[in-house]
């Protein structure tokens, strides 16, 4: 099962000073066309999942996010899990984080 975190989650977790790995896995057309990120994110194609999976941390939360919570960062959330990562995927996505005051 694919976990998912909500934004008030999501915002309760960064005050909190927790380590977290939090990725923009918007595709690439996505992100340029609206650049910004929540603060501390990593902005990853994708598309090249493999070629960048490896440098992730395994003894890490990590929380992905594109738009709207949908396709693509559900995909990659369940990919992460199947490869033993602590991975939830933010529910509505950067839209929904803009939305509630990120």
């Amino acid at each position: 099962m694919i976990r998912s975190i909500d934004v008030e989650d999501l915002n309760k977790a960064l005050e909190s000073q927790k380590s977290i790995n939090l990725l923009d896995v918007r595709r690439k057309e996505d992100y340029e066309a609206s650049p910004q990120k929540i603060i501390g994110a990593k902005w990853l194609d994708p598309l090249h999942f493999d070629t960048w999976i490896n440098g992730q941390e395994h003894n890490q939360t990590t929380i992905v996010y594109c738009v709207k919570g949908g396709a693509v960062s559900q995909s990659i959330a369940e990919k992460m899990q199947e490869r033993g990562y602590d991975t939830s995927y933010l529910k509505g996505g950067i839209k929904a984080w803009s939305e509630n005051g990120g």
